[in-house]
């Protein structure tokens, strides 16, 4: 966890350090909040059920049609199943990620169609698994690539669908799919 703060704070003082290279508008930031359910792939999808997650994010407009960003997102607990269920029922696996991303988005009326790109640090722990394996935890390095459509609902909130495919390497070694309810906030 210490090794996920300092990154988390090396990547606060960078994105202070490129803010001072532009002006500021608050008028161009965007808030947003995620609801998903995120399923695990391979192995791991093998181990552990899909598991709850809230997510958010802030978002700065650098061009008509790109925003970059950081979002942080957080899956509650990715409970055991099949063989792993058998030998421990209370096993389970958390994952907490953050890292910038860029989007490109294009709006038609009143619906932004978007793709994105993200680099993420995710801190996981697993609980003990029975009297074979003891609890662990790490931080590894992933990526992640999605897109969604949003729903202008009045001048400053929309609503829509996000879809993520996240790719972490080292212990964790895993795929996630995120399918997830968004709602953002523009100024």
């Amino acid at each position: 966890m210490k090794k996920a703060m300092a990154i988390a704070a090396l990547l606060a003082v960078g994105s202070a350090a490129s803010a001072s290279a532009f002006t500021f508008d608050q008028n161009k930031m965007t808030y947003g909040a995620m609801l998903f359910d995120s399923m695990p792939q391979g192995d791991m999808g093998d181990a552990v059920s899909s598991s709850l997650g809230l997510g958010v994010s802030g978002e700065y407009l650098l061009k008509d049609n790109i925003k970059v960003g950081l979002e942080m997102g957080y899956g509650f607990s990715y409970d055991a199943k099949g063989a792993v269920k058998a030998v421990d029922s209370n096993y389970n696996v958390k994952v907490f990620n953050i890292g910038p991303t860029a989007k490109y988005f294009i709006t038609r009326d009143k619906i932004t169609y978007y793709g994105l790109v993200g680099l993420g640090l995710y801190h996981w722990s697993s609980a003990k698994l029975g009297n074979l394996v003891a609890s662990d935890s790490g931080t590894d390095f992933g990526i992640n690539l999605g897109g969604g459509a949003a729903y202008e609902l009045n001048k400053n909130w929309t609503g829509g669908l996000d879809l993520r495919y996240h790719s972490v390497g080292g212990d964790l070694d895993s795929n996630f799919v995120n399918v997830g309810l968004k709602l953002d906030y523009k100024f």
